[in-house]
């Protein structure tokens, strides 16, 4: 992997970061000359750190699939507060609408007890009825797909928009009730985990198998000088698998011939 800055204070950043951890000896700090004179003439050892087993891959990827359920459950919480919150403003406007428009007689009790769905179809259908007749194919399908027997209020354009608007008005009770059950679903997972405790554990279980697999892979017997490194490449990042270098030097790195 290759870290490429023009920025010294970010590639600085990078080492202190890296030593931190005591992983410098995985860096290969080039750039310059002097600092690949530098980086050459230092003897790099590995970390005496003791390190516990880690946890294996499966380990870590449960509790990463945890993780990204909760960053998912924080999205879909967000997301779903702004979808009831709107649809509750819609609502009490047709509400409104409808107090304002609609005589006391005209107005349907919700008796249709259809999904959120159900009723979009019924509404786009009684729409497609506007301008037409009412035919016995018609009836057939109010029956069949609706369970509606009685037509007559859909052959009055007053009591046929009664109708819309009180589908109108279940849609929108019932799209809220079924969002309000999904965020308290998704809000059930934040009771369920602790996200700074599962965060933790995915940053430290990873960092203490990257330890593991670097100090099983890479050898520090290995040595190099500015002079043969490039000759020698392949087996240059196979020991310094990271390598923080000058962005217009990356070019030059791996090319052969004399520094």
């Amino acid at each position: 992997m290759a870290i490429l800055s023009n920025n010294n204070s970010a590639v600085s950043n990078v080492y202190e970061k890296m030593d931190k951890q005591q992983l410098g000896y995985v860096m290969a700090r080039l750039g310059s000359t002097e600092n690949r004179q530098q980086f050459f003439s230092t003897s790099i050892s590995r970390s005496e750190e003791v390190l516990p087993d880690s946890p294996s891959a499966n380990a870590i990827d449960d509790v990463l699939q945890q993780v990204k359920k909760h960053l998912n459950a924080i999205n879909q919480v967000a997301s779903l507060k702004a979808e009831i919150n709107e649809l509750n403003i819609e609502y009490k406007y047709l509400q409104q609408w409808q107090s304002q428009n609609l005589r006391p007689e005209e107005l349907f009790s919700h008796k249709y007890r259809f999904s959120s769905q159900k009723t979009t179809d019924l509404m786009a259908y009684i729409h497609y009825l506007s301008d037409r007749r009412i035919g016995f194919r018609n009836r057939i399908d109010l029956l069949l797909n609706f369970m509606i027997l009685k037509v007559k209020p859909l052959m009055i354009p007053e009591r046929r928009l009664a109708l819309f608007t009180s589908l109108q008005l279940s849609y929108y009770e019932k799209n809220i009730r079924e969002k309000q059950i999904s965020l308290n679903e998704y809000e059930e997972v934040f009771k369920k985990s602790d996200f700074k405790i599962l965060l933790g554990r995915l940053t430290s279980w990873s960092m203490l198998y990257l330890k593991q697999h670097l100090r099983r892979n890479v050898s520090t017997r290995s040595s190099f000088s500015a002079e043969t490194y490039r000759d020698e490449f392949d087996r240059f990042i196979k020991r310094f698998p990271i390598i923080v270098a000058v962005r217009i030097r990356l070019l030059t790195l791996s090319a052969r011939g004399p520094s």
